[in-house]
């Protein structure tokens, strides 16, 4: 983490008692007492004490808060780089200042979810503080991504794939998903705003500084109570900072409950309402309330006077249904928003997924487009029903021009319809491959977040020959038997077991997350499923993701789910999909390719890092071409559609799907040809997906049968989603 992203220090305030490590009848100010009293015992020693008692060693600030300063420090013996929080030496005998910093230490350490920052330890210094460690993220926060967002609209420049509308909500959306994990352990946030939401080198979203965080329901009425009553230094124009002692929270993000000081009336209202500022921003590039001062920011807060909900910048759109959803997260009274956070985020995935939204149902008019767009043929049939009846009462002498304007129209509404079509469905297929790359870059980050802290595991490990899992069972999908409990490790020539054992034994717990990315890419999560429906769902009835994997530098690849083969002079290290991403950063799709053991199957991988920028190996996952094909590129409501396409930026075939029907196992329809990426045998279209047009559709009547060729261009991937069809009898 860069120091600049920890300029706001995570100081801890509010009113909470502990979470479990306290017992029913314990308070944090008891807690606090004990701890206080066991620093005073060893205060008389700290003169006479070696510095290197502690296991940190400071090397660097990164930012000071009102009661505590943030360090960067390394493990003496770990040699991990940390965020090292301590408190100030003139608050630790302050039994309160101690509470809220033990409380909001517990409380993150307490909340363990990939997208929570995690806590290592806590430790009493040698200077005579106290502190504790926690992961040090790489990366920038929300605020700052916004920031450039801005700069390069008001420049006119075109924005890259990692500030674009879909890749900031998919950011949003891992936030939510901490935040309702957090509220489903009774745990509410209160400070939620973009300058806490960090964004890793790799993708990685973590929630940061539950300094006011507490749990829901529970108030001790002594000091917060004070501290929410009254202002002061009113005209300070810094209004983006978390205020010790007086409101809790940033004034910017506070729900109106919040800035009215309700305190021991919030839930996790509350903290969507702040999410939905937070929306706000993304969408708009502009802060959702805007004032002179903090009064009269908070008076715009609690009479909810929002700023124009439209974009900061011309030729930037913000979508009905977006604006629909942040608006109920953003009503008044919290009975009016959604149910829960969950419930906030079920919503702009059903707008992602290019379905009627729960917070603006469709209306008569709506519900008229979209059931024209779900039955285009229908609506065209009806559509070109009342054209031709308004032609013949026009009669006699107008008759054939008319006749011929109509069969223009038709035609043109037509093929608008198509191209809305494809441009619908290249929109699944970019949120579709957009949460893929979300999973994959989950696994790379939990795979090196092992690497750097886990201890030694104990568990055994199965090579590829012979491979003696003891839970296999006989999966269709996969032409033998797999494990889904154990991976298999595989080593390269020349390499053992023993050459690489301490790694080794800290990745072993990661065959969870490779198993747990398989599921949730079919929308399951494993402690939802008996063992047999994981068995049904993964073996035979077939998951999006079919491998996840992890590679490494040094000769070893761990492959889920386990199975057993014998490749001689295997090496992981040689294969195209290790160098797809070897040395790189950022998630890169490889081309098609056909695997013995599972059919055809598209690559992914992305490159890992540890924390000094050191490569350490890729983690990877292998999509079913079967799948990518029946669920994403056939367009289901375009019979006449004879083939459909991605296409990469120079043309090339990456992925095709004809009419007839597939191998159900392998997913294969042509493999005589291999899977090479011929360029597309149509030079006008080829030119038009050069030029990086978002789409279009271009006649080709150069064919031995006229075709019309539609296409869409796919965001995330950069690639182009094309559809094939015979050229409509008015066009030829």
């Amino acid at each position: 983490m860069d120091e600049k992203d920890y300029q706001e220090a995570l100081v801890a305030q509010g009113d909470d008692p502990e979470l479990t490590q306290v017992s029913a009848a314990e308070t944090v100010p008891s807690v606090a007492d004990a701890i206080l009293s066991e620093y005073t015992q060893l205060q008389s020693g700290l003169d006479q004490q070696d510095p290197t008692i502690t296991d940190y060693e400071i090397t660097g600030e990164i930012g000071q808060g009102a009661m505590g300063s943030v360090l960067t420090a390394r493990h003496r013996n770990l040699k991990r780089q940390v965020a090292y929080k301590k408190i100030l030496p003139e608050f630790i005998e302050s039994t309160p200042s101690l509470s809220r910093f033990l409380r909001e230490m517990q409380i993150t350490a307490q909340l363990e979810h990939p997208n929570i920052v995690p806590v290592y330890e806590f430790e009493f210094t040698a200077d005579g503080s106290m502190a504790y460690a926690m992961k040090l993220i790489h990366g920038k926060t929300l605020k700052e991504l916004i920031l450039e967002r801005r700069t390069l609209l008001s420049a006119g420049q075109s924005l890259p794939s990692e500030l674009s509308q879909s890749r900031l909500l998919e950011h949003f959306l891992a936030v939510c998903d901490a935040i309702h994990y957090a509220h489903s352990r009774g745990v509410i946030h209160r400070d939620l705003k973009p300058a806490n939401l960090m964004i890793g080198e790799h993708a990685e979203v973590y929630v940061m500084d539950w300094g006011i965080a507490r749990q829901i329901g529970r108030f001790q009425t002594g000091e917060e109570q004070e501290h929410s009553t009254g202002l002061t230094e009113l005209n300070d124009p810094v209004l983006d900072e978390t205020r010790a002692g007086q409101i809790l929270g940033t004034p910017r993000y506070m729900s109106p409950q919040q800035a009215a000081g309700k305190n021991k009336d919030l839930d996790g209202q509350t903290d969507q309402f702040s999410l939905a500022l937070i929306l706000f921003e993304i969408l708009t590039c502009k802060p959702a309330f805007k004032a002179k001062d903090t009064v009269d920011l908070l008076k715009r807060i609690l009479t909810l006077k929002i700023e124009v909900f439209e974009p900061l910048y011309p030729g930037e759109k913000i979508a009905r249904e977006l604006k629909a959803i942040t608006r109920k997260a953003l009503a008044l009274q919290p009975e009016e928003r959604y149910s829960s956070v969950l419930a906030m985020a079920q919503d702009i995935r059903r707008y992602q997924q290019g379905n009627a939204i729960l917070a603006e149902p469709d209306k008569g008019f709506q519900k008229g487009l979209r059931w024209i767009s779900q039955h285009r043929l229908r609506a065209l049939t009806i559509g070109a029903s009342m054209i031709l009846l308004t032609l013949l009462s026009v009669g006699g002498l107008f008759y054939t021009q008319q006749q011929t304007l109509a069969r223009t129209q038709a035609l043109e509404l037509q093929h608008n319809h198509l191209l809305g079509s494809v441009s619908q469905q290249a929109q699944k297929i970019d949120a579709h491959f957009l949460k893929m790359e979300g999973l994959l870059r989950y696994l790379a980050a939990t795979a090196q977040q092992l690497i750097a802290q886990a201890p030694p595991s104990t568990e055994p490990i199965y090579p590829p020959h012979p491979f003696r899992a003891p839970d296999q069972y006989p999966a269709p999908l996969f032409g033998g038997k797999i494990s889904l409990d154990w991976p298999t490790v595989g080593f390269s020539p020349n390499k053992t077991m023993a050459d690489m054992q301490g790694k080794l034994e800290r990745l072993l717990p990661l065959r969870q997350t490779l198993k747990e990315v398989i599921l949730r890419s079919a929308n399951q999560e494993p402690s939802s499923l008996s063992p047999a429906e994981s068995q049904d769902l993964i073996g035979t009835s077939g998951t999006p993701i079919m491998w996840t994997h992890v590679s490494l530098a040094e000769g070893v690849i761990y492959m889920y789910p386990g199975i057993g083969f014998n490749t001689p002079g295997y090496d992981a290290r040689t294969r195209p999909f290790y160098r797809l991403s070897a040395h790189k950063h950022g998630v890169f799709w490889g081309n098609p390719y056909f695997d013995p053991l599972s059919g055809a199957l598209l690559p992914a991988t992305t490159a890992m890092y540890d924390n000094s920028g050191l490569f350490l190996g890729v983690a990877g996952i292998d999509l079913r071409f079967q799948y990518v094909i029946d669920q994403l590129l056939n367009l289901r409501d375009q019979p006449q559609v004879t083939h459909s396409y991605l296409l990469n930026p120079k043309g090339e075939i990456m992925i095709e799907s004809q009419a007839q029907a597939a191998d159900p196992i392998t997913g294969a329809q042509d493999l005589t040809r291999g899977f090479d990426t011929p360029v597309f045998d149509y030079a006008p279209l080829v030119d038009a997906i050069s030029k990086n047009e978002q789409g279009g559709y271009v006649l080709d009547q150069e064919a031995a049968q006229p075709r019309l060729l539609v296409y869409a261009r796919l965001n995330t991937l950069g690639w182009y989603y094309l559809v094939e069809m015979p050229a409509l009898a008015e066009s030829i």
